[in-house]
This record gives C-alpha cells, structure tokens and sequence, in this order.
C-alpha cells in the first residue's frame, strides 16, 4: 500500500520546539527551489531515539543528543529532561524489557533499571561507543577504535572482538543476525554473536558499482538497511537493503519523488528510517524533510518542515517521534498517517478535478444532509453496485459515512475490486464545505 496524498499530514505535523508549524503541500515543478547543502554542525542536536513505553496513555520517547542532552517524550507533545553525570555527546539509546542503555563520546556508556537514575556501565573502553544492539539476550556496543564490546546484564562490558582499526559507526541485530559497519564500508556478521565474518562492500563490487561511503545501519523487521552516499557526490542517497543477513544486497533509490524526478530534491541526506504500521517506511532527512519511502520506486513522497536537519525517527503503536539539531522535534500520529485518510481540503480539490465522493449511508441520512454532488451508495449495496457505478477502475473514489468506519471497510473493498486510488475522508462532519 502505497502513499499518494502527501497533504494529509498537513493537520497532523506540529513542531514541538517553540511553536506550531504545518508541512509544506505536494511541490510541483515551479514550486521548486535549489535546497542547501546539507549542514554537518552537531553542536546542539539530538542524535538518537528510542520508544520507552506503549499504553493507553500514548507512547513516550527517550532521545539523546549532544552536550549530554536526555530527554523523555511524551505523546501529548511535553518534554522531561533527564539529568545524568556527563556532557558528553550521546550517540544511542537502547531500550530493553531489562535496562535502557545510553552510548556517547569518550567511553560514555550508561544503564538504567528504571528510565530514570543513570548510572555508569563497568567494564567500559576509553573510546568512542557510537552503537548499541541487542541479540540473544546479550548486549552490544560498537566503537570507534574498531571493538565490540558485549555485555550480559547491561551493566558489566567486556571485550567482545577486536575487528579492525577503523571506526565501527553502527550495529544492529534481528533475531538470526547480528551486523556492524564502518563509513569505509567494511560489512561484520555474526549468526553467534561471537564470531564475526567480514567483507569490504567496495572492494567486494569494485568492478560493478561506484565507491560508497556508509552512514548508518538500520534495521526494519528482518530487513538490515545500509544508508550512504557515493564517494563522488556526497549529496545523493544510497539505500541498500539485505533480507539475507547481509548474504545479498539490494539497492532500492528513490527514482521520483512527488511526482518529480530525484535530482530536484538533491542535495538529499537520509539520516534514518522507520517502519510504521504494516508496510510503511518515513526516512528523518536534511532540511527539516521528512520522506515517506514506498516500495514503488516512483510512489515515493517528501514532506518539508521549517526545521533544521532531521537525525532519527521511530514510531511507537499510535505516534512517530523525529528529532534532530537545534533539539528540535516532531511527534505525529500514525492513525493521521494512515495511507488511506484523505483531509477535506485535499478531497475537495480532487473532488473538483474529477474524483467521486461516494456517500455510505442509509437513505434516511443521506436524505437530511449530504456533500454536494456525491454519489449515493449504501455500504450494504457497495459490493454489488460499485463497478456498475463507477466501471472505470482508475477513478479516484472517496469514502465517507457517519463516523468513518464503513469508509475504512469500503477502501478495502474498493481495492479488492480493483480500484486502487481510493481514499477515507472519515464521516460527514469532516466536511466543513457545501452539503445539501
């Protein structure tokens, strides 16, 4: 399922730094402007993040930044800081049923058993800890001379390997595998946790693909993702998945975005991934962008805030959390960024440029009031009558009852028979323009 209507965020993005903002709407060729360099000062930012609780109360956040920035997120928007004993730059946080785990700069790396006293972990190299995982019930740090360290309990760190002199940037596992990186893509995979194969991805493929530089390792269900970007020019994307436990590789670029080709984006920094609900992919870039990734190479959407860079993303049940430098972030709700919610104002101009508004309920309901010029329906009769209704496929059909669940039921058929641009706008009261 992919995202077409990229205005449906509009209501639902706010910046909670100082004040409200709203995201731009889908940029046509005119709209365009030459965007920036991306900017590399990580002087005050936050640099990771991490859900620490999902309940009815709404999901919250741990975030870490630079200058031993910790702060707690709130669904509702609110912030708490966390006091801890260092300044130095933070570089992840680690939330397990057990202990939350904080890296940073110089050996910095600290545990909690409660979300809120830090203490410091034992064991702990005088370098750099730029990574943590969790595999096997063991954890993992990578760092900047080239180690793994590993832990049991979270508290007492050890030696794990020594794999080279090269900065290891990032570590992430699933259940079967456990892979590092470095920037001069050096690839490490463990199936143990504690013996570690390894190729160079650039002299692996020197005959076959240009030389990269990686950034960051996610990792999205099974999926491991390696993010980057050429040697030879530093402002263009590189996304490369493996399903495999990094056996096979796949490049997956963005070839259009809103419509338009990718070089009118450029420079673009993807700097983190997310998964949301089944299939979704929101990537925290450059410039206070935000790009919903779509498994079509040409579905993909960008969405633009007055925001400075944007450096991690993660989604909790109902919320997605984005942060980045300035310690600016957004919280967005997952619900609002459902694929097949449309905003009134969105609907009202497909509406006028040829899409169908098809009214679900009963005839009494649709006598007392009704948008104006919709279609007629029932849900019961939905099934039956659609295609006889509507017989081209590609019509642009929107969905609307009292409260909006026959709309989400109806969306669903409507795909089933084949219609694929197909939209909820919720029930009638979501409609502010004219009715009859």
């Amino acid at each position: 399922m992919t995202i077409k209507k990229i205005t449906i965020l509009v209501a639902v993005l706010s910046i909670l730094f100082c004040c409200a903002v709203v995201l731009t709407g889908c940029v046509s060729k005119k709209d365009v402007e030459t965007i920036p360099a991306p900017e590399n000062n990580k002087k005050n930012s936050y640099l990771s993040a991490s859900v620490e609780n999902d309940s009815p109360n709404g999901s919250t956040f741990l975030t870490c930044g630079t200058n031993g920035r910790l702060d707690r997120i709130f669904a509702d928007g609110t912030i708490e800081n966390i006091p801890i004993n260092t300044k130095a730059d933070l570089t992840q946080v680690l939330i397990d049923p057990n202990v939350t785990l904080i890296s940073g700069r110089s050996g910095t790396l600290l545990y909690s058993r409660d979300g809120k006293v830090f203490q410091n972990c034992t064991g702990v190299i005088k370098a750099d800890i730029l990574g943590l995982a969790v595999f096997r019930g063991k954890y993992y740090a990578c760092t900047s001379n080239g180690s793994i360290l590993e832990s049991g309990d979270g508290v007492s760190w050890k030696q794990n390997a020594k794999l080279g002199s090269k900065a290891i940037i990032s570590i992430r596992a699933n259940d079967d595998y456990i892979i590092a990186i470095t920037a001069e893509t050096d690839i490490y995979i463990s199936e143990n946790g504690t013996d570690w194969d390894s190729e160079n991805f650039n002299a692996t493929y020197e005959n076959y693909y240009e030389k990269y530089v990686f950034t960051k390792l996610e990792c999205l269900g099974i999926s491991f993702v390696v993010l980057g970007y050429p040697e030879s020019d530093h402002g263009y994307p590189m996304i490369m998945f493996s399903d495999s436990g990094g056996e096979l590789w796949v490049f997956n670029y963005p070839e259009e975005i809103n419509d338009l080709p990718l070089h009118y984006y450029l420079p673009l920094t993807i700097n983190a991934l997310c998964d949301y609900m089944e299939d979704e992919v929101m990537a925290a870039c450059n410039n206070g962008r935000l790009l919903a990734l779509a498994s079509c190479s040409v579905c993909n959407l960008m969405m633009t805030t007055p925001n400075p860079d944007f450096r991690a993303i993660t989604a909790g049940e109902d919320k997605i959390l984005i942060v980045g430098n300035d310690y600016a972030y957004l919280v967005l709700s997952i619900e609002d960024l459902r694929p097949d919610k449309i905003l009134a104002e969105q609907a009202l101009e497909d509406f006028e440029a040829g899409a169908l508004i098809i009214d679900l309920r009963d005839e009494d309901e649709y006598n007392q009031s009704h948008v104006k010029g919709c279609v007629h329906i029932p849900f019961g009769k939905l099934a039956s009558q659609l295609r006889e209704v509507v017989p081209d496929t590609n019509t642009e059909l929107i969905f609307y009852c009292a409260d909006g669940a026959f709309a989400q039921k109806a969306f669903e058929i409507a795909q089933q028979l084949g219609y694929h641009n197909v939209y909820n706008l919720g029930g009638l009261s979501d409609w502010p323009y004219e009715t009859e």
